[in-house]
């Protein structure tokens, strides 16, 4: 389908960006940046655990425990930075022993 191959397209654009970028990292070794299984990783984890730093905003955070929050449109925490940049998960609403703790990962009209 037509959207499916602009998103495949998309993803293989943004990967070759980020291939690109990460060559001017020298702490990078050659051999990481020259490795396809560990590069696809490392875009994934950079992918999954990263969030814009106010809504909006082109700067994220890579954001290690954000990724365990559950899925929903329904928001019950939020992401805030502290001066020092350190990430706190916030309630915004009381959430009850055992209840999940959601934060929409997308827009609710992404197909």
């Amino acid at each position: 389908p037509p959207y499916l191959k602009t998103l495949c397209l998309e993803e293989r654009d943004q990967l070759a960006a980020f291939r690109e970028a990460l060559q001017s990292f020298e702490y990078v070794s050659p051999e990481t940046k020259n490795n396809d299984e560990v590069m696809k990783f490392i875009y994934n984890v950079v992918n999954t655990r990263s969030w814009p730093i106010m809504e909006g905003s082109d700067v994220y955070n890579i954001v290690p425990v954000a990724d365990f929050l559950n899925h929903g449109y329904r928001d019950n925490v939020e992401l805030r930075y502290d001066e020092d940049g350190n990430c706190e998960v916030i309630l915004i609403e009381d959430v009850s022993p055992g209840e999940p703790l959601t934060l929409s990962y997308g827009e609710p009209t992404n197909p």
